[in-house]
């Protein structure tokens, strides 16, 4: 009887959660790093980010966001990534930079096309929104 009290409550703790996934843990670079730099002028007015142009090597492992003039703590924040090509939608974690935070992403995730990145802090505040155009040379 208790095991079966045990599993219903751990069924029922799960059933609960917050059913948005946790964001990927970031990745360790097994080759060449793109850095973008998105600064705070692209995350847009009320009309919406503007879009950069951006380059990353199709030789690129990786490709790491550095977004100036956060203020958030890292730990408090969620990136969400966004390719509007297909329409995926996935979530990384924020890393602390000098001068305001990163985003690593693995090379794959940043393939050519539009993307958006939105930064959370918590389920519902967005902190800030960038729009990037890859171009894969």
């Amino acid at each position: 009887m208790r095991i079966r009290a045990l599993l219903l409550i751990s069924l029922l703790s799960c059933a609960c959660a917050d059913s948005a996934p946790p964001p990927a843990a970031t990745p360790q670079a097994a080759g060449p790093v793109a850095v973008i730099a998105l600064a705070a002028g692209t995350s847009g007015d009320a009309a919406g980010p503007a879009t950069v142009d951006v380059t990353v090597p199709a030789s690129a492992a990786q490709a790491r966001l550095d977004l100036p003039g956060i203020s958030q703590p890292a730990d408090e924040l969620t990136a969400e990534l966004e390719a509007l090509a297909s329409g995926e939608v996935r979530r990384w974690p924020v890393d602390a930079a000098a001068g305001g935070v990163s985003v690593t992403v693995p090379g794959y995730a940043v393939p050519a096309g539009e993307h958006v990145l939105t930064l959370w802090q918590g389920d519902a505040a967005v902190v800030a929104r960038y729009r990037f155009r890859v171009s894969v040379p």
